[in-house]
């Protein structure tokens, strides 16, 4: 039914979103009614919820990053960019339950194990909160040298991995480096803006140029509605560790 979606409680039950978060995404869950995806406008949802574009941005950026939104930047006629196409991902690597075959557990990703056995053997445990947290971050510190190994060696093209490497180098220069969630962000990113690796190369090599902090469609000015920027993440378990 058109203008109803399905809200998924996992996501309202992520302690690690905030109500605005949480809000944002019921909107766009609302807005893909039966469907996967929308694509309202920055504009559009920045109007309709009262908030500013750069809120909206870092909303966004938050649920991409735990991996409940993922953003597609589709061409239109002339191979002109429209609105970006927001996919609704119902069940995120953060927040998935898996199975454990061996114990018979369920395990979220809110920190609770849940055993499957019933009756008066049935048990809902608490992990240790203080470790989980410790090991999210280590998980998420910034290492460059981490970040070049599992992100950008996954690049095919030698000229355009040497040009990515560059803009990581200008970002850490600048103050604001990359860890290994934001450059997967970043590449995302440079992916939807062009599907050749020599384009993807003029896209890199200007931002470079230019100490841009971001990547943005050639001959396309920076102050236009744009993609969502990996820089504008803010966790709350410090992945920037600054």
């Amino acid at each position: 039914m058109k203008g109803y979606g399905k809200v998924y409680k996992e996501v309202m039950r992520d302690t690690r979103l905030s109500a605005g978060e949480k809000g944002l995404y019921a909107y766009l869950c609302a807005y893909a009614g039966g469907s996967e995806s929308c694509y309202p406008s920055r504009s559009l949802i920045s109007h309709e919820m009262g908030l500013n574009k750069d809120t909206v941005t870092k909303y966004m950026a938050k649920l991409r990053a735990l991996g409940y939104i993922k953003l597609a930047k589709p061409r239109g006629g002339r191979g002109r960019f429209e609105n970006n196409r927001y996919i609704i991902v119902h069940m995120s690597g953060s927040a998935a339950s898996f199975s454990d075959s061996e114990t018979g557990s369920r395990h979220t990703g809110a920190g609770r194990t849940v055993s499957d056995k019933t009756g008066s053997g049935q048990t809902v445990t608490k992990n240790n909160k203080k470790k989980n947290n410790s090991d999210k971050m280590i998980d998420f510190k910034i290492n460059k040298h981490k970040t070049s190994s599992l992100c950008v060696e996954k690049i095919k093209d030698p000229s355009l991995k040497e040009s990515f490497m560059r803009f990581i180098d200008m970002r850490q220069a600048k103050g604001k480096p990359l860890n290994d969630m934001t450059v997967s962000l970043v590449l995302d990113d440079l992916r939807s803006l062009a599907e050749s690796e020599s384009e993807q190369k003029r896209i890199v090599d200007r931002s470079v140029v230019n100490s841009w902090m971001n990547f943005y469609p050639i001959g396309k000015p920076r102050d236009e509605d744009e993609t969502i920027n990996a820089d504008d993440i803010v966790l709350p378990f410090g992945v920037y560790g600054r």
